[in-house]
């Protein structure tokens, strides 16, 4: 795909948000990997303000997903806070809304729960092929990012360490 004359080289999800600092660097990772391996990356989630990262924890925890964010002090105040909810027996709605405003009030003390708050950091859709995932580590790597293999659901989770 091209926009304004610059081939784009990853696949943006439906609906994500993707700032311009954070296009480029994704776009340069993903020319690398598809001149490397000829396949293209799709990415499925990009910046997220305190809604959607709620959202985003709500369906992990509602799985008993927790690992990602439990040990780590935002991580327990926003587990805390679901399991509040959970204890009062908040609707979904409820339990989000009351996630999203303890971790907007994170926010507003410059304290982020996630990457995606700090728009540094995006999803790509898991790579099934073990040989694609090797490379996509790699070219991570190169570039001085953090990839991390996640679990629920299935992702790969590009941090752009520079940009922290």
């Amino acid at each position: 795909m091209t926009v304004k004359g610059k081939t784009i080289y990853y696949k943006p999800a439906k609906g994500i948000l993707m700032s311009d600092k954070i296009k480029d660097p994704a776009n340069e990772l993903a020319r690398d990997f598809f001149n490397r391996t000829g396949a293209s990356l799709t990415i499925t989630s990009g910046r997220r303000d305190a809604l959607r990262q709620a959202r985003a924890m709500y369906k992990k925890f509602q799985a008993n997903v927790r690992k990602d964010y439990a040990g780590r002090p935002l991580g327990d105040e926003i587990i805390g806070v679901y399991d509040y909810a959970a204890a009062r027996r908040y609707n979904e709605q409820q339990t989000i809304t009351a996630m999203a405003h303890a971790m907007q009030n994170q926010v507003d003390r410059g304290l982020y729960v996630s990457h995606h708050l700090r728009d540094n950091a995006v999803d790509i859709q898991w790579q099934a092929n073990e040989p694609l995932r090797n490379a996509l580590a790699d070219i991570a790597r190169e570039h001085g990012y953090i990839l991390k293999n996640k679990g629920y659901p299935q992702h790969h989770h590009l941090t752009f360490t520079h940009r922290q």
